[in-house]
C-alpha cells in the first residue's frame, strides 16, 4: 500500500467524571462496548482502559479515517488506569453531565490531560435530555473556562443523549473535521510502543496490545521488551481485527510476539525495535499548569516518596530534591526510581504524591552523571528549559569528567528529534569535534593538543632532528583514556598545521632545520633497503649481523627511512620494505573480499612466508588500526 492510499490513523482517549456517560458515549458513537471486564458489565462503571474504533467512509482522495479511542475509568479510585490510557494521545474527548457540570474527576483529568501535553479536547456534553438550554450554556461556559484555566484548546462542544440517541451523528462529523488540524504522527524514528495489556491466545500465543507512539513496526522484525532486556519477534501485527503487515505511529496495535526467553511481560513494559533507554534517575522540569494560586512550591515536593506515570509505566521512586531556576521560575526535580523506566528527554510523566497531590513535567537529563554538581546543574537545566540545546551540548563537553565522550551520550539530555540537527549545528559552528563515532568539546581539543606539542618539545634536538615519542606514550600521557582513533585524529590536526611530525608510530616536534646525513648513513640505507629487498620481513638483529654494523645505528637508519616511508619498523623486533608492507595489505584485502574474517594460517599461506613473520605482520596492521583482532581472526577496517 503506497504513503498516498494508507488510512489517516489517530488515537483519542476519554476523560470526565465517573458516571458521565463515557463510555456510553463510545458505544453510541462506534457500536462497540468498551467494557471488557466481567466486573464492569455487573458494576456498570469502567475500572480498567478499554478500547473502541470508529471507520469512516474512504474519502476521494481514496485516503480511509480510522479514530481509535481509549475509554479510561473516571472514578479516582482508578487514576493509575485512567494515566496508562492517556499516555501518546494526541487528543481527548472530555465528556462532561450536562447536569452535573465540571465535577472534581473532570478537573483532574483536564490537569493530566494538560502535564502529558495533550493541549486539545473535543467536549461532548452528555444528558442533554435532563439539562434545559440555559443549563447547557452556563456549563459550556463553565468547561471552556476549566480549559483555558489549564490551557487546553477547545476544538468544538458537541450536545448528545445517550439514553435518546441524540447528536450522535454530528459528533462523528465534529471529528472527522477537527482531526484535520491534528499532524500526523511522525513515522520516523525507531518504533516504540508501551504495553498496556497483556493476554494468551490459543494457537497464538502472547499478544500485547498498545498505542505505536513512534516509528514503524512490521511483521518478522526483532523486537526488545524493557526493561527486562527481553528479545522477541513479531509474528504478526493486527489492528481493529485487521491484520497488517506493518504498522505505522499512531495506531492501535496487537502484537503477537514469539518470545525468545520464558519470561513475563506486563503493563508498563515498551516493546521497541532498537535498544530504548532504560534509566533508574530523572533530572526534570515540573509544569506549574493552572491558577498561580494552585502552582507548586519546592517545600510541596521535595524529599517525599512518589509514584511516576510514564507512558503505561507506574513506578515508585522518591522525590530527592526540587529547587527554581531563573528561567519562567521553572521547578527543577530529582527523581530516583526503585524500578527502571524507558525514558527519554523531552518525555512527559505525571507524579502523585501525598494524599491527593498530582503533578508532573517534562524530562531533561536521564541518569545524571556523577560530576553533573547541582550548581552545574542549574547552569545546565536553564539552557535545556530554554531549548538552547547548543549551548547545553557545548557545557555538557566542557565540563565533564573524561576529556571525550560517545556520540550517544548526547542521548542523556536532548530529545531525539533534535539530537542529529544540534550536533550538526555545534560541528559546523566549530564549538565540538567529531571523529570516528566519539566527540570532544573545541576548547577542550584545543588544550589536548596544546599539551602533545608540550610533551613532544620535552627532548632535545640533536643531529639526527627532534627527538621521538611513541604516540601511545604520548597518549597515556596526555589523554589516557580518550579513545585511540580521536588521538590520532588530533594528532593529524597538528601534523596538518605543520606543529608535529608524525612518523609511522612515533611523533616529534616539527624542525624547521633538516637532519644532517652522512655520505655513510646514506650508504647504510641503501644498504638496508637492499636487504629488505629481498625479503618481506627480516629481523632487525639479523640486518645488523648481515651488515656487521651496531644495532642501534640500523635502529636509527630504519627510524629515518620510515620518515621517508621507504620502509618500517615491524612489531618491535622487525622490519619490511614500504613495498613489501603494500604487498600484505592487498593480500589482506583478498583474503577479507571472499571469507570476511582473516585468519592467520590464510594470511601466512597467501604470502608464502613463516608463521613468525605473519603474525609480526599482523601485530603492525593492528597497531595501525588497518586490522582488527577478533577472537583468534581478524576483521579489516582499511582497504589499501
Amino acid at each position: 500500500m503506497s504513503e498516498d492510499t494508507k488510512p489517516l490513523y489517530f488515537t483519542f482517549a476519554t476523560a470526565g467524571h465517573v458516571d458521565h456517560g463515557k463510555t456510553s458515549v463510545l458505544r453510541a458513537l462506534t457500536g462497540i462496548d468498551p467494557d471488557r471486564l466481567k466486573e464492569e458489565k455487573q458494576r456498570q462503571m469502567t475500572t480498567d482502559i478499554g478500547f473502541a474504533h470508529l471507520n469512516y467512509p474512504v474519502e476521494k482522495d481514496g485516503k480511509q479515517l480510522v479514530i481509535g479511542f481509549i475509554d479510561v475509568p473516571g472514578h479516582g479510585k482508578f487514576l493509575k488506569n485512567m494515566l496508562a490510557g492517556v499516555g501518546g494521545i494526541q487528543m481527548a474527548l472530555l465528556v462532561v453531565a450536562a447536569d452535573e457540570g465540571p465535577m472534581p474527576q473532570t478537573v483532574s483529568h483536564v490537569k493530566i490531560l494538560s502535564l502529558l501535553g495533550v493541549r486539545k479536547a473535543l467536549v461532548v456534553l452528555t444528558k442533554i435530555d435532563v439539562a434545559d438550554d440555559a443549563r447547557q450554556k452556563e456549563v459550556e461556559n463553565l468547561v471552556k473556562e476549566l480549559l483555558r484555566r489549564y490551557q487546553v484548546e477547545c476544538m468544538g462542544i458537541a450536545h448528545v443523549s445517550n439514553t435518546e440517541n441524540i447528536g450522535f451523528e454530528s459528533l462523528k462529523k465534529e471529528l472527522s473535521f477537527v482531526v484535520q488540524s491534528l499532524d500526523r504522527p511522525a513515522t520516523s524514528g525507531g518504533a516504540l510502543l508501551p504495553i498496556d495489556r497483556v493476554f494468551s491466545k490459543t494457537g497464538y500465543g502472547v499478544v500485547i496490545t498498545g498505542t505505536l507512539v513512534s516509528g514503524q513496526l512490521a511483521v518478522g522484525e526483532t523486537v526488545s521488551i524493557e526493561p527486562g532486556g527481553i528479545k522477541g519477534r513479531v509474528r504478526g501485527l493486527e489492528t481493529f481485527k485487521k491484520q497488517l503487515q506493518g504498522a505505522d505511529s499512531g495506531q492501535r496495535l496487537a502484537v503477537n510476539i514469539s518470545l525468545k526467553e520464558n519470561k513475563t511481560l506486563a503493563r508498563g513494559q515498551v516493546v521497541a525495535n532498537w535498544n530504548p533507554p532504560v534509566v533508574n534517575t530523572l533530572i526534570a522540569r515540573i509544569e506549574q499548569v493552572g491558577l498561580a494560586d494552585e502552582w507548586i512550591k519546592p517545600s510541596d515536593i521535595e524529599d517525599q516518596p512518589v509514584r511516576l506515570y510514564h507512558g503505561t509505566a507506574e513506578c515508585f521512586g522518591h522525590l530527592r530534591w526540587c529547587q527554581m531556576i531563573e528561567t519562567g521560575q521553572a521547578l527543577i526535580v530529582q527523581i530516583v526510581l526503585t524500578d527502571p523506566v524507558v525514558a527519554e528527554p523531552g518525555d512527559r510523566f505525571v507524579v502523585r504524591y501525598g494524599d491527593e497531590g498530582i503533578t508532573g513535567g517534562v524530562v531533561l537529563v536521564t541518569n545524571r552523571p556523577r560530576w553533573m554538581t547541582r550548581n552545574r546543574l542549574n547552569v545546565f537545566a536553564d539552557q535545556l528549559v530554554r531549548h538552547d540545546y547548543k549551548a547545553a551540548t557545548d557545557y555538557f563537553l566542557e565540563n565533564m569528567t573524561q576529556p571525550a565522550a560517545k556520540k550517544d551520550a548526547l542521548a542523556s539530555f536532548l530529545p531525539i528529534a533534535d539530537r542529529g540537527q544540534v550536533l550538526e549545528s555545534c560541528v559546523k559552528a566549530g564549538s565540538v569535534v567529531q571523529h570516528a563515532g566519539f566527540i570532544i568539546g573545541a576548547k577542550r581539543a584545543q588544550s589536548i593538543k596544546q599539551q602533545i606539542v608540550k610533551a613532544v618539545s620535552a627532548g632535545d634536538a640533536s643531529e639526527h632532528g627532534p627527538t621521538e615519542y611513541s604516540i601511545e606514550l604520548i597518549r597515556t600521557k596526555v589523554a589516557k583514556t580518550m579513545d585511540r582513533q580521536l588521538f590520532q585524529h588530533l594528532l593529524k590536526e597538528l601534523s596538518d598545521a605543520n606543529s608535529v611530525t608524525r612518523s609511522g608510530d612515533k611523533v616529534s616536534l616539527k624542525s624547521d632545520k633538516a637532519p644532517t646525513v652522512s655520505h655513510a648513513q646514506t650508504v647504510l640505507a641503501d644498504q638496508v633497503l637492499n636487504i629488505l629487498s629481498t625479503n618481506l620481513c627480516i629481523e632487525i638483529d639479523e640486518i645488523s649481523k648481515l651488515l656487521k654494523s651496531d644495532r642501534k645505528l640500523i635502529m636509527s637508519t630504519l627510524q629515518n627511512l620510515t620518515k621517508q616511508e621507504k620502509a618500517f619498523i615491524v612489531d618491535h623486533d622487525y622490519s619490511s620494505s614500504a613495498e613489501s608492507i603494500r604487498k600484505a595489505h592487498v593480500a589482506l584485502a583478498k583474503i577479507w573480499e571472499s571469507k570476511k574474517e582473516i585468519s592467520p594460517s590464510e594470511f601466512r599461506e597467501s604470502l608464502s612466508t613463516s608463521r613468525k613473520y605473519a603474525m609480526a605482520l599482523l601485530a603492525y596492521f593492528d597497531n595501525k588500526l588497518i586490522t582488527r583482532r577478533v577472537n583468534n581472526t581478524r576483521m579489516l577496517i582499511k582497504a589499501p
